[in-house]
């Protein structure tokens, strides 16, 4: 598939240049450090500092209280113990788990090895109607890799670069995988994985990754596997598992990664799960390396001792409960200690893992057991010379889904219909919509059974304050419906948080008939572009060929005509004419964010011709205009036909017209490829004019391609 020469094309530079570099730990840093920040291609980072403060999670699980009753041989025993939680499950020191990526058919044989050797892993996949896939059904393969422990990650519905697309697609995009794909193999999903790597964009730095990190915990993801310099270049509250160096690398760039991984004792600390990365192409002509290379770092990793073989999902649901749980001694009382854990709830996590707790400071055969009313807990299997172990379950009540079904509604109707339902659930009706101000859910129960328990979280995108609200329905009668009104409040954040068609969720838990299920309901809001922002209104001279484009005398030409040029000679006497491009590449135009400008329009470009882009910009006044982009990629940038110097120039007021000649030099996967990203300001506030107007030029369509 395509995406596979990007990656291909960048790993082999990577595996260049981290061969040249001195085999020392700064190395394996960088190793370690290789991610994409804003394109595909592989950035050294020997050492990345944060450059803001960390991001918090803006709705955090909910909790509830677990009384443990912790019963010694005597009173002695009982007033010395301490207890706490285990950093990880049964006493384990590390966590070895894998990712991969993309909807690949030779995972099936990645997943003969791995089980082979007892080794779990987390398949990270797209929609299955992603392009690559060129009509292919995956969903026999997908069920087959859940088998023996194996889980699913998301990777994004369409495998763009989420950098580039608006920031409502960028919240469909992440939450509707997990919808899609809960819903289609009955599994749940936690864990997230970015398309190319690109969590970062150049242009707008810490903002982008934060807005990534706020959209993963708005749809239900708390985790996710990367490079370190993901929590380097900007801190948060994601549980992160440390990806090694990918199928690329050589085995030792590979093994000299692990073993400063697991002999760092800051990285033990706050990232003990140590993964392997990132496709399952060996053995094929896309990859230099055998099924032997992946054996060969499969059974070093394995022979590690005292590690916990794991997929993501449990890693994400322990290490997340290791960081949010308490556990608080209320009283020592002769012979036994009782004690208050208070976790996050199961619903949240996704994944069923118990916690481990550990009694100290007393001779492991001095603890008699440990209890709870509500759960069952049982001894670690694994013994401890000084420390005992339990494993302590989730309330019996909170089961989680056995059944998952979805009812989308992408033409927002507001009307219900007896289709408004999912083959899991028969008569089980759902139906979500939005108005511009409000959402709106119905829930019909035809299902003959008693509906209860049900719990109803909203999920919403960036624009709104209120991205995950969450209430409660004792019981649903058979026959009986509900509706329910939420009303968000928008942000007040800058506009394009609300271009572009907006996704809304309502993720329904419940019992029925006893058994629990989960139902997604989902809407679409259409949002028009505004004007203020270059997409769709720009016509584009091209694809040229760089070499073949006489940049002095087409500034000349622009100077003498004014402005803008319709038509354009190349030197052999061909002729390309003023057009749109709203359909050239398979990228939908609807997708990609509001300051960009379409070029190629396609993610799986190495390089990238010569485009002249031209536009109308209408401005209420006279004044001086600052230009936020790449200025390697636009070296030349024409106002009412004068080149603007410096990156600053002056506005008539009324129409002025623009003029950018665009080429994205670099070879490596880029979404700068794909599109320009351009943004006008106050060159003295460095803020967006907001109050200028683009348009095409009059020799152009008037439709926008939104």
């Amino acid at each position: 598939m395509a995406s596979d020469a990007v990656f291909l094309g960048v790993c082999k530079g990577v595996s260049a240049c981290m061969e040249s570099m001195q085999k020392a730990p700064d190395s394996v840093l960088c190793a370690l450090g290789l991610c994409v920040i804003g394109v595909a291609a592989f950035v050294m980072f020997p050492c990345v500092t944060a450059s803001a403060a960390a991001v918090t999670s803006e709705f955090p699980a909910k909790t509830y209280l677990q009384e443990l009753v912790i019963t010694f041989k005597n009173a002695t025993a009982a007033k010395s113990a301490r207890v706490g939680i285990e950093p990880l499950p049964d006493g384990y020191e590390r966590a070895v788990s894998c990712r991969w990526d993309d909807n690949e058919f030779g995972n099936l044989e990645v997943k003969n090895r791995l089980d082979a050797r007892g080794v779990k892993a987390t398949w990270y996949l797209n929609s299955n109607s992603v392009g690559y896939l060129d009509g292919r059904d995956y969903m026999g393969t997908a069920r087959h890799l859940i088998e023996g422990g194996h889980t699913i990650g998301g990777h994004s519905l369409s495998h763009p670069y989420l950098t580039y697309v608006h920031k409502n697609r960028m919240f469909q995009e992440i939450a509707g995988v997990r919808i899609e794909w809960e819903a289609a193999l009955d599994t749940l999903l936690n864990s997230f994985t970015f398309p190319f790597i690109a969590y970062r964009s150049d242009e707008e730095g810490d903002a982008s990754q934060a807005d990534m990190i706020r959209a993963l915990q708005r749809a239900g993801f708390y985790h996710v596997a990367e490079f370190k310099t993901f929590h380097d270049a900007l801190p948060s509250d994601m549980v992160v598992s440390l990806i090694m160096p990918p199928e690329n690398n050589s085995f030792e760039v590979f093994q000299q990664a692990v073993d400063w991984a697991l002999s760092d004792a800051d990285v033990r600390a706050d990232f003990p799960n140590i993964s392997h990365s990132m496709h399952g192409w060996y053995g094929t002509p896309r990859l230099e390396y055998g099924w032997d290379e992946l054996e060969r770092r499969l059974d070093y990793l394995a022979a590690f001792p005292n590690h916990w073989q794991c997929n993501q999902n449990a890693y994400a649901a322990y290490r997340y409960q290791f960081e949010h749980s308490v556990l608080t001694v209320l009283e020592r009382d002769k012979n036994a200690l009782r004690a208050h854990l208070c976790r996050p709830v199961l619903r949240f996590l996704n994944d069923p893992v118990p916690l481990t707790i550990a009694v100290r400071d007393v001779a492991t055969e001095e603890v008699v057991s440990v209890a709870c009313r509500t759960a069952d807990i049982s001894r670690s299997q694994r013994t401890s010379p000084d420390r005992a172990l339990f494993n302590v379950n989730h309330d019996r009540p909170q089961e989680l889904p056995s059944r998952i079904g979805r009812v989308e509604n992408p033409e927002n109707r507001a009307e219900f219909h007896i289709r408004d339902q999912d083959t899991d659930f028969p008569g089980l009706g759902a139906l979500l919509s939005f108005d511009g101000c409000s959402l709106g859910l119905q829930v019909e129960n035809l299902t003959g059974l008693l509906l209860e328990d049900l719990v109803v979280t909203y999920r919403m995108p960036l624009g709104w304050k209120e991205g995950v609200v969450e209430k409660q329905v004792p019981r649903l009668e058979p026959g009986a419906g509900w509706v329910d009104a939420c009303t968000p409040t928008k942000q007040a954040d800058d506009p394009k948080y609300h271009l572009g068609a907006a996704y809304f969720v309502a993720q329904m838990d419940f019992r029925l008939g006893g058994a629990p299920g989960r139902l997604y309901a989902t809407c679409n809001y259409r949002n028009g572009f505004d004007a203020s922002f270059p997409k769709g209104r720009f016509s584009v001279i091209g694809p040229i060929e760089p070499e073949r484009f006489d940049a002095g005398a087409f500034g000349e030409t622009v100077s003498a005509e004014g402005g803008h040029v319709s038509r354009w000679t190349l030197e052999d006497a061909s002729v390309l004419d003023e057009r749109t491009n709203f359909d050239d590449g398979p990228v939908d135009n609807a997708f990609l964010d509001v300051e960009v400008i379409r070029t190629q329009g396609n993610w799986y470009r190495l390089e990238s011709p010569l485009y002249v882009l031209q536009s109308v910009v209408a401005s209420p006044r006279a004044r001086p205009i600052g230009f936020y982009c790449n200025r390697e990629d636009i070296p030349h940038i024409y106002l009412n036909g004068q080149e603007v110097a410096d990156n600053e120039g002056t506005l008539a007021q009324g129409d002025n017209k623009l003029v950018l000649i665009y080429h994205h030099a670099v070879f490596g996967g880029s979404p700068r490829h794909t599109a320009c990203f351009f943004r006008p300001i106050d060159p003295e506030t460095g803020v967006r004019l907001a109050d200028v107007a683009y348009a095409q030029p009059p020799i152009c369509s008037p439709s926008h391609g939104e």
